[in-house]
């Protein structure tokens, strides 16, 4: 099975406060595990469409039927529910992997 994923550039930088530091021990150096494995790209180009503005445009287009599923930073969803409120409201389902503290 061959499927197209548009890939959408997310936000560089935290809305509010700055990483203080990166722990590699919950997800390894790589944020991946550590794995040692170079995962291929194939023929994906960067969208000109933020990520925050895909998800907006994703959810109007087909509202109640998107899950969303957050596993790293949430500041993409922070940005689109804050340039449109009623963003989450569109989706079927959020699941957030949250994070972690130490």
């Amino acid at each position: 099975m061959c499927l197209e994923v548009p890939i959408y550039k997310g936000c560089a930088d935290p809305l509010l406060l700055k990483m203080i530091r990166k722990d590699s021990v919950y997800h390894g150096a790589d944020g991946l595990g550590t794995v040692a494995h170079e995962f291929s790209t194939g023929n994906l180009a960067e969208s000109e469409v933020s990520a925050p503005m895909a998800l907006i445009q994703l959810t109007k287009e087909h509202p109640g039927e998107i899950t969303l599923i957050a596993l790293g930073p949430l500041t993409n969803l922070a940005m689109a529910h804050r340039i449109d409120p009623k963003f989450t409201e569109r989706l079927k389902s959020l699941v957030i992997m949250g994070g972690n503290y130490k």
